[in-house]
């Protein structure tokens, strides 16, 4: 099971490229510094909207 989930983390990282990566894999997103990571969330997305009754 370590060997399944460590071969999958490798080909998730160094074969498979990522659309917001610009089709390329992670690694070579981070060896880079040209490119910025495209972000489709806002910041503080997340927070939470109480409504008033």
């Amino acid at each position: 099971m370590k060997l399944l989930v460590k071969n999958a983390i490798k080909i998730y990282n160094q074969k498979r490229p990522h659309y917001s990566n610009y089709m390329l894999t992670p690694n070579q997103m981070h060896q880079q510094n040209k490119i910025k990571m495209r972000t489709f969330k806002t910041k503080n997305s997340c927070k939470n909207d109480f409504a008033t009754v």
